[in-house]
């Protein structure tokens, strides 16, 4: 092997160990629906939460093991959402900086269908989406029977909470026709996330509907506002204050990171938690107490002056990788002379 190689070789190695460090679970919310009930795992959930004066601006992404034909997925919300295809890149980047449109729309139609108002019916990616309202869950639970969703009995003290909250419902099922380039990401089991916007008096995330897929769950969540938000039972894995310097990297993923540069720049979290089923509740965001923050901060190094952070771990061992590449280097020189 010639030193040049041998170099080459080196620096992809340490790439790739690197990239090893700061690569994310391909994690969103909501039930899995099929037509034997509640039999679709939902391991992991990952979301973006971008929030600012009342306006909630939330990003899914979802990683299942199951069969894509006949699948659904159903997502409460406090009102009816505007609704867009989002970009996985936007997980890969924020994690790797925190740790590390195509649109078709159908025509929206509206009606009462015994007891359930349909609100819009349209096709995003590789969505075909139903918003509707329903007044009980015996009504919610025969529109998803005549549409050839699941439902169990398990499934109703749920519905019926978000109902009395005057929630509706998203029902999205996956359309292998429509997927185009996604269908062997569908195939794979992760879903191109979907771009909800809704008002909410606060930063909410509608985990209490997971609870009824078996199995514990893993929720990571991003969430920039006008403050640092954290939230009861999830560990804070990032704090920090971006400028609008930093915010334009997401200008391609999101409208509301504009407004909030436009306001100067924003407060950034990071929150992990685990969950078993009986221990999911909706998660409602507060800001952070300082005393949290300043911990959380501690255990960060800057970098440069530009104010981001990343851990000093991963710091530690991309100074350890390029040592033993230099190392490796001066083998292969010696080698080479010889």
């Amino acid at each position: 092997m010639s030193r040049k190689r041998a170099a080459v070789f080196c620096a992809a190695f340490a790439a790739y160990a690197i990239a090893g460090l700061c690569t994310g679970h391909a994690i969103a919310d909501g039930v899995m629906l099929e037509k034997g009930g509640f039999n679709i795992r939902e391991p992991e959930q990952k979301a973006v939460i971008f929030y600012n004066q009342g306006k909630e601006e939330l990003i899914l992404s979802v990683k299942y093991q199951g069969e894509v034909e006949d699948f659904a997925w159903l997502v409460p919300l406090p009102e009816p959402p505007r609704i867009e295809e989002s970009d996985f890149g936007i997980f890969e980047l924020l994690d790797h900086v925190t740790s590390e449109r195509n649109e078709k729309v159908g025509d929206g139609t509206e009606g009462i269908d015994e007891g359930v108002e349909v609100i819009e019916e349209r096709t995003v990616g590789a969505f075909d989406l139903t918003t509707l309202e329903a007044e009980g869950a015996e009504e919610l639970r025969g529109w998803l029977n005549r549409n050839g969703l699941g439902y169990q009995e398990e499934a109703e003290s749920v519905f019926v909470d978000y109902i009395e909250r005057g929630w509706c419902f998203v029902a999205m099922r996956v359309n292998p026709d429509n997927s185009g380039e996604a269908a062997d990401d569908l195939r794979e089991g992760t879903i191109d996330p979907l771009r909800f916007t809704f008002h909410a008096q606060q930063p909410i995330y509608p985990l209490y509907i997971s609870s009824l897929n078996p199995g514990h769950c893993e929720v990571l969540i991003f969430v920039l506002g006008d403050e640092a938000y954290t939230c009861g039972g999830m560990e804070m894995l990032y704090a920090n204050n971006w400028e609008n310097i930093h915010l334009e990297m997401l200008k391609g993923y999101s409208e509301m990171s504009e407004e909030l540069g436009r306001k100067g720049g924003c407060d950034v979290t990071k929150l992990r938690g685990y969950f078993a089923p009986e221990e999911m509740e909706d998660l409602y965001f507060q800001p952070a107490e300082p005393e949290l923050l300043a911990q959380v901060k501690r255990n960060l190094v800057s970098v440069g002056g530009d104010g981001l952070k990343v851990d000093f771990w991963f710091i530690a061992i991309a100074i350890l990788v390029l040592l033993e590449i230099e190392f490796i280097i001066m083998v292969v020189a010696r080698y080479g002379k010889r």
